[in-house]
């Protein structure tokens, strides 16, 4: 059976660290930004369903999915200073036309919001399909949806993954076509111009033809991207992490690759990289002494946190990864973590200098608004701006003030 990447790490000092856990759990100061009960921006109270996707944005704006009013599901801007807003409803039109939503499940995701407060995310349609849309100085507006033209030639069929929009109003996708090349577009907010940035009639920097393509990532540092190439050709295609450069689309690892685990190599990439300091990647690795998940930084590289891993500040251990993580320029890294040995069970993370526990399930939510003795329930993955200054996520939460069960949103700062 394999050890554990933690006793391996002590007997052989083969991983590489970026701190050392603190011995106290100070915590982030945390508010509530939206929950159950709460009267939304269009006079309609707030029901206990909001979606775990959230952003937020160096001001500390924060964009999330909530339904009020008869269920209606709705994209929500509330301001750290200023007016709160809806950006979209199920049954409102959608630029480009048809309606946003009218079907089960989450009509809206891959939120993301930038420093002006502008927003991305995909939507489901009324009319079968879905679409890419952005809201620019409060106007809507659409990038691509299906059936529209691709740059690369042939119509869109889905979009699997949406980056985050940068501060040029900028935000990237992967489109599937129908007949054409699929590939990673790139849609510019302020010229409303659609471009292709990569598809499958390209090859990477060193003449290996791109086959498929996974995840996508964009931040004011750069663009990353999970992909597949084959060798020679695309019967046999070997999935990797990618960057766009002036020189073409080097690759940063490749499944197979040694990883800065001793004695294991990568078999798999999973959602989506992020590009800061560094390009930082979620993978699975196997190997004869350990097999598991982290995940990793192109500095060094590196091993910024894997299962297997003493969990900071609060003890135990790190039982699985919590979803996507997020970078920050400066290269910190936010993830939730499950956790064993340890009654804090869940929670946020902060990977920097030294790190450190932000908010696990044995902590007490905000009192206001949340009751003494109130308690987290669920802690869902983080939102973290590019600079650091704020966090934000959805809790699920036991109040000791009537009723007692409430979802809600809220905003952090470390």
């Amino acid at each position: 059976m394999p050890v554990t990447r933690a006793s391996r790490a002590r007997a052989l000092g083969l991983v590489v660290s970026l701190g050392v856990a603190t011995t106290a759990h100070a915590g982030f100061t945390c508010s509530s930004v939206a929950r159950r009960g709460d009267v939304d921006p269009a006079g309609e109270v707030f029901s206990n369903r909001f979606d775990e996707k959230v952003a937020v944005s160096p001001s500390g704006d924060v964009l999330f999915i909530g339904s009020a009013g008869g269920q209606r599901q709705a994209l929500y801007r509330y301001r750290n200073v200023g007016p709160n807003g809806i950006i979209a409803r199920d049954g409102d039109p959608a630029p480009g036309g048809s309606a946003f939503g009218n079907f089960a499940g989450s009509r809206f995701g891959r939120l993301s919001i930038n420093s002006a407060g502008n927003a991305a995310f995909i939507a489901r349609l009324a009319l079968p399909g879905e679409g890419v849309f952005v809201d620019v100085g409060g106007a809507l507006e659409k990038a691509a949806r299906t059936t529209d033209l691709s740059p690369s030639g042939g119509f869109f069929v889905s979009f699997p993954s949406v980056s985050a929009i940068n501060d040029a109003n900028e935000v990237a996708f992967i489109g599937l076509t129908d007949i054409g090349p699929s590939g990673i577009f790139r849609y510019d907010a302020d010229t409303n111009l659609l471009v292709t940035v990569v598809d499958t009639t390209a090859t990477d920097t060193l003449g290996r033809p791109f086959c498929s393509f996974g995840e996508v990532g964009l931040s004011d540092a750069g663009l990353a991207f999970t992909a597949t190439v084959g060798v020679p050709n695309c019967l046999t295609p070997i999935q990797g992490v990618f960057t766009a450069s002036i020189a073409g689309f080097p690759a940063v690892t490749l499944a197979g690759d040694p990883s800065p685990i001793g004695g294991t190599t990568f078999t798999s990439f999973v959602r989506a990289p992020e590009t800061g300091a560094s390009i930082t990647f979620e993978a699975t690795v196997s190997g004869l002494t350990y097999t598991g998940s982290g995940i990793f930084s192109s500095a060094a590289p590196a091993t910024i946190v894997a299962a297997g891993d003493a969990a900071p500040s609060v003890g135990g251990t790190v039982k699985k990864l919590g979803g996507q993580h997020r970078q920050t320029l400066a290269g910190n890294v936010a993830t939730r973590l499950f956790l064993r040995s340890t009654t804090a069970k869940q929670g946020i993370f902060l990977y920097d200098g030294s790190p450190e526990a932000g908010v696990v399930k044995t902590d007490t939510p905000p009192v206001p608004p949340f009751g003494p003795s109130s308690r987290y329930r669920t802690i869902g993955p983080p939102a973290v701006d590019e600079t650091g200054a704020f966090f934000a996520f959805r809790a699920k939460m036991l109040d000791t003030v009537a009723p007692g069960s409430k979802t809600g949103v809220l905003r952090c700062t470390p």
